[in-house]
């Protein structure tokens, strides 16, 4: 089961890349953005409706006051703005490679933010994993700059942050609420810049976008239902897989025709996912009680 949430988390999150590069040249980036998480408020709140009329104020208040639904929200913009920033600063695959290193950073954070103990396996694949990208990414030294490197790094260390917060409140609280928390916060929070910088879209985009809140719905339901029962090095080794589905899909829909290197990175990726089943990577009956888990 646990290996069905990280494929769907995987598959809906590079499928949502795809739509948005399709589109991205007609619709500004923020108004994506906003359109994109308010779209999905409104795909959750009929799962969330009975609640709403039972006490609304209790739960939409649970949501707002809640600390941890914030920081997740403000860790995602920033981390958001960073990586646009590092991506107009620095060649694109040098910007790729140096933001895969938030496994590495959720490999050395998760035992003091989470008490989760990084294991000498979960280290060789974090290793491998990383390796594969910046064979398949190809980073040159043209083009780069200091802080292009210092803009993606932070990027990187941000996302990581992020989703080690996903993993905190994961643990017992409501998945829907969670998100539905999480998309209203990021609506709010990304309204000033869209409407700076908003862009009509056309009925076609606009149906686009609609198709994307709707993967997002799935990543974000996957994500924290994977939480629930792998542990977060394993999510963080599974999470190559993005790169790997990128990569198809550039291939498959944009004519990005992949070199060499790119398969030889992308043999690794595929090595290194391959081999989680191999590891401790679920949590047992003690694990969930102890961290109050509901299976």
């Amino acid at each position: 089961m646990s290996v069905l949430f990280l494929f769907a988390e995987i598959v809906s999150f590079s499928a949502t890349s795809a739509i948005i590069k399709s589109i991205g040249d007609q619709v500004s980036v923020s108004t994506i953005v906003f359109l994109r998480f308010s779209f999905c408020a409104l795909l959750f709140t009929p799962f969330i409706l009975t609640k709403l009329l039972r006490s609304p104020i209790d739960y939409l208040g649970g949501v707002a006051m809640c600390p941890s639904y914030w920081t997740r929200a403000v860790i995602v913009v920033i981390s958001s703005y960073l990586w646009s920033a590092a991506i107009v600063e620095l060649p694109i695959s040098v910007a790729t490679a140096i933001y895969f290193t938030k496994s590495l950073f959720i490999g050395l954070l998760s035992p003091r933010l989470l008490k989760e103990e990084t294991s000498r396996g979960h280290w060789v694949l974090l290793l491998i994993g990383l390796v594969g990208v910046a064979v398949a990414a190809a980073p040159s030294s043209d083009g780069v700059s200091p802080f292009g490197c210092a803009l993606a790094l932070g990027a990187a260390f941000g996302t990581a942050l992020g989703a080690i917060q996903v993993k905190k409140i994961s643990i017992d609280n409501d998945p829907i609420k969670i998100n539905f928390g999480f998309v209203v916060m990021m609506s709010i929070l990304s309204a000033p810049t869209a409407t700076l910088n908003w862009t009509g879209p056309s009925i076609y985009e606009g149906a686009l976008v609609v198709a994307a809140a709707l993967l997002l719905s799935i990543s974000l339901m996957a994500v924290v239902y994977s939480h629930r029962y792998v542990t977060i090095q394993t999510f963080a080794i599974a999470d190559f897989g993005r790169f790997v589905a990128g990569v198809v899909i550039g291939a498959t829909f944009f004519n990005e025709t992949p070199d060499v290197l790119t398969l030889l990175g992308c043999s690794l990726i595929v090595l290194t996912v391959s081999a989680v089943p191999f590891l401790r990577s679920t949590y047992s009956d003690g694990d969930h009680k102890k961290m109050g888990t509901r299976r």
